[in-house]
């Protein structure tokens, strides 16, 4: 599906097969994105990101950092427990808003900001004070 927003066209990938192919066989189109300027230098402040990066040798290296380090079966093992409580905090919360209006993005933002922490080294427990 192409969604139109401003001068540049957004392309929504909504199957697996559609993912698969993007990722397998047009890889390297979708990895040379324009970036916003002002989003590059406001998030990366000048350093190298696997987001912002062009398709190239450091961003090779950078996407298989990520690979090993962030999703490797190690890493996703070692936060099996928050994975699962995550899971079972979302089916919660979507059971008890049966018949309201969910606001499913937000919930699974919450939860995979909690598990990105996790990998990250966090605990995944928001701090107080």
């Amino acid at each position: 599906m192409r969604l139109p927003m401003g001068t540049k066209v957004g392309i929504v990938v909504s199957s697996p097969s559609a993912a698969r192919e993007m990722l397998r066989d047009h890889d390297i189109t979708f990895a040379n994105r324009d970036v916003p300027e002002l989003a590059s230098a406001a998030v990366a402040k000048g350093d190298s990101d696997i987001v912002f990066s062009p398709h190239g040798p450091e961003w090779q290296m950078l996407r298989k950092v990520c690979v090993r380090e962030v999703l490797g079966s190690a890493t996703l093992d070692s936060v099996y427990y928050l994975r699962r409580r995550e899971i079972r905090n979302t089916v919660k919360y979507l059971y008890s808003r049966v018949g309201s209006p969910v606001h499913v993005g937000q919930q699974m933002f919450r939860s995979l900001n909690a598990i990105t922490k996790a990998c990250c080294g966090c605990d995944g427990q928001e701090r107080k004070g």
